[in-house]
């Protein structure tokens, strides 16, 4: 009959073994390397990633499609597939803000603040309020396309020069500085060349010409 001793060397006897045959397998038995591991992780997840990755892909294509449209005059054909898009998902701010676009394009620029509007309620992404900052500009509401830039700029420092050369149009010169210098600090070596409603000149020297006035 076993002692409650004994019972106890017993016991811990197997521990001990238990343990040792653990470290001595942790010293034998090769370890996977972080490199195996990361190739591992990759090969179950890239699946995955590649079929997001190509969704975005089309969606950005599809888009562009639509932007091809709406730019070279298109428009019948854009607004069928617009409209359509907006029935079947109609708090997709993007489809709302695409409808902006098609009005702006026409030069019906009240029509188009008010899908920007709508789309700006469902989501006040920089990009939406870029499409109706640009369209106040158009109609010389320099004040309301101000407003707009600083939202963007708040989310995003690429703004920065856009916000500034609004400021520099509507003559507000030290405000325009101000901006146009926020935007070198964090891209110093930039040139920006967006479109014709964004002009060329690199940075420094609209700075230049606006400290020489």
């Amino acid at each position: 009959m076993l002692t409650i001793k004994k019972y106890k060397g017993i016991f811990f006897t197997i521990l001990s073994i238990i343990a040792l045959a653990l470290y001595f397998g942790n010293l034998f038995i090769p370890k996977k390397d972080i490199q195996t591991q990361i190739e591992e992780l990759r090969n179950k997840t890239q699946p995955r990633l590649d079929s997001t990755v190509n969704a975005i892909a089309a969606e950005n294509r599809f888009f562009d499609s639509l932007n091809y449209l709406i730019t070279y005059g298109h428009y019948e054909r854009a607004d069928k597939v617009i409209s359509q898009l907006l029935e079947k998902s109609p708090r997709n701010d993007q489809y709302w803000t695409l409808k902006g676009k098609w009005f702006d394009a026409q030069k019906m620029y009240d029509s188009a603040l008010y899908y920007y509007n709508f789309a700006i309620i469902l989501q006040a992404t920089p990009y939406n309020l870029e499409q109706r900052a640009r369209t106040h500009i158009k109609m010389k509401n320099y004040e309301e396309a101000i407003q707009d830039y600083r939202k963007a700029y708040q989310q995003n420092y690429d703004y920065s020069y856009k916000l500034a050369f609004v400021f520099e149009h509507n003559k507000q010169k030290d405000s325009a500085l101000k901006y146009y210098y926020i935007y070198l600090e964090h891209y110093p070596d930039s040139t920006y060349n967006d479109n014709s409603i964004y002009p060329p000149d690199s940075i420094k020297v609209r700075i230049k010409k606006l400290n020489n006035q």
